[in-house]
């Protein structure tokens, strides 16, 4: 259970934040006419408002591994995400004004600062707020236009209550989203959707595919198996999980390790072994928007 002198310490900064942007949500006129196309073409505003939770299911592949992924939003601020990719799993999970992950490793962490922001507006932008009429206390404003060789799109900006603003591209032919992009320190990611198809009276895209970068190697993959709408949600579902369990153990002692690394090709290197093996040089990958609740997971149905 969350204890009530922890709420305060972490909702005091919070309010401090939301209620300036709260009493600065607006949206300019092009940008709004941009938000009603893209209500008509997935279904109309009604079809969009009557979602107050949702719950899905697919499959996910980077990193040349393959696995899951299973996420359940609940407006307005509610979100959670399991992901498991070859043997890693990593849980998180946003609670209204405070949100936690449980890494590969079975380490629990409360998020703060940056993370904590992050985390919040993934979990505004995984709900949808931006379409609501309050536009969920963001500023949204058109910011120009764009054109690849798969078409033209008109671009607009969502600046949320908090976290950083993301710039949203709608197909001038279908009006529909097709891509969201955004920063996470010095990265920017890109969320591509597409395969629109129309389930539970609104279209959704069946697949993503999410690129650092700069990064072509941690590009992830996902497509849609199942989707649950207005299901009822467990509490516990976002409720922190703070006994996790590691999957690693030390032969001897307790540690802390100290252990020789090198960074090269952008990458940190060390040298392992495995099962008893010979000492070979493994490398860390850094993590892709899909396993850090960075972008909403694409939504279709079996």
């Amino acid at each position: 259970m969350f204890r009530s002198s922890h709420a305060r310490v972490v909702l005091a900064p919070l309010l401090a934040l939301l209620l300036p942007f709260a009493a600065r949500a607006s949206i300019t006129p092009d940008a709004q006419a941009v938000v009603e196309r893209y209500l008509k073409a997935v279904g109309g505003r009604e079809a969009v408002a009557s979602e107050r939770s949702l719950h899905v299911k697919g499959t996910i592949s980077a990193f040349g591994l393959a696995g899951t992924i299973e996420s359940w939003t609940q407006r307005p601020d509610r979100s959670a995400s399991v992901t498991t990719i070859g043997p890693f799993t990593i849980r998180e999970a946003v609670d209204g004004a405070t949100a936690w992950r449980v890494d590969q490793n079975g380490k629990f962490t409360r998020l703060d600062g940056k993370d904590l922001e992050d985390a919040l507006a993934s979990a505004y932008f995984e709900n949808d707020l931006w379409v609501t009429p309050d536009q969920g206390g963001a500023a949204i404003a058109k910011v120009g236009a764009e054109r690849d060789s798969a078409g033209s799109y008109v671009v607009l900006e969502v600046t949320p209550p908090v976290g950083r603003p993301r710039r949203l591209w709608f197909s001038e032919k279908t009006g529909l989203l097709d891509r969201v992009v955004s920063k996470r320190d010095q990265q920017t990611m890109t969320d591509f959707m597409f395969d629109y198809r129309t389930v539970a009276g609104r279209k959704r895209p069946h697949g993503n595919r999410l690129e650092v970068e700069g990064m072509a190697m941690n590009t992830a993959r996902l497509t849609l198996d199942s989707v649950w709408v207005n299901p009822t949600m467990d509490p516990s579902t976002f409720t922190a999980a703070e006994t996790a369990v590691s999957d690693t153990r030390f032969l001897a002692g307790r540690g802390p390790a100290t252990i020789p690394v090198a960074y090269r090709v952008r990458h940190v290197w060390l040298k392992a072994s495995v099962n008893g093996a010979a000492p070979e040089e493994f490398c860390s990958t850094p993590a892709p928007a899909s396993l850090s609740s960075t972008a909403p997971m694409p939504r279709s149905t079996e």
